[in-house]
Formats: structure tokens, C-alpha cells, sequence
């Protein structure tokens, strides 16, 4: 099973989280079950429960927040090239 998109996040991700106690604000894409591919704000933090190492992870889907960045942009895009670059 497959859920990373980009095994090099993962790899990121892991990374962080062995260096660090707490990671913040990762972005990274996964595959649902149906197949479909979300983006995910992720929020991690170590540490130990009974003297055994542990992980809460928290996941936001921000999927939809990077469509509509993705379509501002290109609309900011599409007007600077009208406008001028400058009045933006």
C-alpha cells in the first residue's frame, strides 16, 4: 500500500521527525483509498508513554486550499499579463 505520492516527502517527513521532537506545517500528498489524491497539512510530535518511544500525528486536509491558491494564481497570472506585472 502506496499512500505517499512523493516517497521523497515521506523520507522528508521521517527525517524531521527523528531530528526533531515536534514538526509543524508539512504539506504532503496522499493516495485515498478510492484512489484520489489529497493534500495534507501534517503536525507531529515524539515522546514517551511507559519509558516506550511514541507519535501523535495530526492531519488537515488542505486539498481544496491548494486548488483555489492554484486558480488565484493563475487568474493573478492571466491579469498581470493584461495589466502589467507592476500592478500586482
Amino acid at each position: 500500500l502506496s499512500l505517499w505520492v512523493d516517497p521523497a516527502r515521506r523520507d522528508e517527513w521521517y527525517g524531521l521527525m527523528q531530528r526533531e521532537s515536534c514538526v509543524r506545517d508539512f504539506e504532503a500528498s496522499f493516495h485515498t483509498r478510492s484512489g484520489e489524491t489529497r493534500t495534507f497539512q501534517m503536525a507531529g510530535d515524539r515522546f514517551d508513554v511507559g519509558g516506550e518511544p511514541a507519535v501523535v500525528i495530526a492531519l488537515r486536509d488542505v486539498t481544496n486550499r491548494s486548488l483555489q491558491q492554484a486558480a488565484a494564481d493563475r487568474i493573478a497570472s492571466a491579469l498581470a499579463g493584461q495589466a502589467g506585472a507592476a500592478y500586482f
